[in-house]
């Protein structure tokens, strides 16, 4: 279950946004990390995701980190797997990450950089912080 009242409001504006980005949104394919669900995402290569979102159409993996969870190996590998994951499905192809408004621009350029050096050309990166700002990639 999440650990703290932000990483559990972050994983809902994740689940917000999901609900608005997908065309044929159908809340049954939706799991997420948060007591109103009662079901979890399944682990995708030894990592829980805090949302995991499939249907004909489109695969998401969400993701929800607080101010001192972004800089890790842990994060690096977890990111690592939710891309592998992704790319296993002729789907469109989305990660998206929710982070605490004063990481917003650091979230935002390292996956910018990231997308450009691994020519993740077919998947869609989206940042969202608790105030509301998005970034596509």
């Amino acid at each position: 279950m999440a650990e703290s009242i932000l990483h559990m409001d972050l994983v809902r504006i994740i689940s917000l946004y999901v609900k608005n980005i997908t065309p044929s949104f159908s809340m049954s394919l939706l799991d997420a990390d948060l007591p109103e669900f009662g079901r979890t995402p399944q682990v995708i290569y030894g990592f829980y995701p805090d949302l995991r979102y499939r249907d004909d159409n489109v695969i998401i993996i969400g993701e929800a980190k607080t101010q001192n969870d972004i800089d890790n190996d842990h994060t690096e590998l977890q990111l690592n797997a939710y891309i592998e994951e992704v790319r296993t499905f002729n789907l469109q192809r989305h990660i998206v990450y929710c982070i605490p408004f004063l990481s917003f621009i650091h979230v935002k350029n390292f996956l910018k950089r990231l997308k450009i050096k691994l020519q993740l050309t077919d998947i869609t990166f989206h940042v969202l912080d608790n105030y509301n700002r998005v970034a596509i990639i």
